[in-house]
């Protein structure tokens, strides 16, 4: 995407991009629901819409919707633009990019299909984990908005702004099922949420790459498809609550913006990349012993329209009959942010 930068334009490859795809089964109900992760900025309604078709001519029998298909992206800024069906996004790239859509579409399909194909009984358990007070992994970037939330009792001043953030790492890990008590369960894969920008690459990075979240999932995967002889282990990275939360603490006097622990981004990324892995990995661990969930599978898909939702009252110091208005993008969206994000140029 360029970080909106017209003149940012991709000059070579750091990384290659990939697409993560878990599909979950219920034996008893045959419900299915897929979790998707991309190494993009963010999925369309555009292309979720051209993916959902083509795996219903792919596999029609497999009952796929666009209520049981859950596309997320975990927010690289260093991957390709331009397949947005809304101008704005398409302003500096420039315009719609039909290749980009396409190679999207079929990557995310393609990744799908093979999940699917891969069906094969298995358990699903679920851990936390958390960050070291520590870990230079995540930073509040707005404090003054953070401080004025009214559950917020102290105030956190710019030494504490690493823990001003949510520092819990949450995780799926699905195995198949032990032969016998006395054997070890085999792993199969992990889906972890973390909320924390991948930005670790600031807006002068002109090469295609996953970024911080990006490396978390290759030390991961070459981890446990070497410890548990799994070649086909996958690791995904998803992006949890991240609206405020960076990995840059560091203010760069010669870009004049905040960057990571290193001058050197790609470090930076990857030192980024090596504390989520080792949280990632620690909440993996830890879900080995957790019991396996159970119950019953659905999915629901719900679109509302934000410029006329009702507002509860405790959002309004008690002022009722209030409700939101059209969305509209103000002055301070193109002022962007500290780390010289969105600054979009005329």
């Amino acid at each position: 995407m360029g970080y909106g930068m017209h003149e940012n334009v991709v000059r070579g490859i750091e990384t290659p991009i990939s697409v993560r795809a878990f599909v979950i089964e219920h034996i008893a109900t045959r419900r299915r629901v897929v979790l998707v992760n991309a190494e993009i900025c963010f999925y369309t309604l555009g292309l979720k819409h051209e993916v959902v078709k083509r795996l219903c001519t792919a596999d029609p029998e497999a009952g796929y919707t666009d209520a049981n298909i859950l596309l997320s992206a975990q927010h690289t800024h260093s991957a390709p633009g331009g397949y947005s069906h809304y101008m704005l996004y398409n302003l500096t790239i420039p315009g719609f990019q039909p290749q980009v859509f396409e190679k999207y579409a079929a990557g995310t399909v393609a990744a799908i299909l093979e999940a699917a194909n891969r069906l094969q009984t298995a358990e699903i358990r679920y851990a936390e984990a958390d960050f070291a007070p520590e870990a230079e992994v995540a930073f509040n970037r707005s404090l003054p908005a953070f401080n004025a939330n009214a559950e917020i009792t102290q105030a956190f001043g710019e030494h504490e702004a690493h823990l001003a953030i949510d520092r819990t790492l949450k995780l799926l890990r699905f195995d198949a099922p032990a032969p016998s008590p006395t054997v070890q369960p085999k792993p199969l894969g992990s889906l972890n949420w973390f909320g924390v920008h991948t930005t670790s690459l600031s807006n002068d990075n002109d090469k295609v790459c996953y970024d911080n979240k990006g490396y978390a999932a290759e030390y991961l995967e070459q981890h446990l498809r070497q410890t548990h002889d799994n070649p086909q282990f996958v690791a995904a990275f998803a992006q949890d609550v991240a609206g405020d939360v960076s990995p840059n603490y560091v203010w760069d006097k010669k870009k004049r913006w905040m960057r990571g622990k290193f001058e050197d981004d790609f470090k930076s990324a990857r030192y980024n990349g090596k504390l989520q892995y080792q949280t990632a990995n620690e909440a993996f661990e830890r879900a080995a012993t957790a019991a396996a969930l159970s119950g019953d599978m659905d999915s629901v898909l719900q679109f509302v329209d934000f410029s006329c939702v009702a507002i509860d009252p405790q959002f309004t110091d008690g002022k009722i009959g209030l409700r939101t208005m059209p969305s509209a993008q103000g002055i301070s969206f193109f002022e962007g942010t500290k780390e010289g994000q969105f600054c979009l140029k005329f």
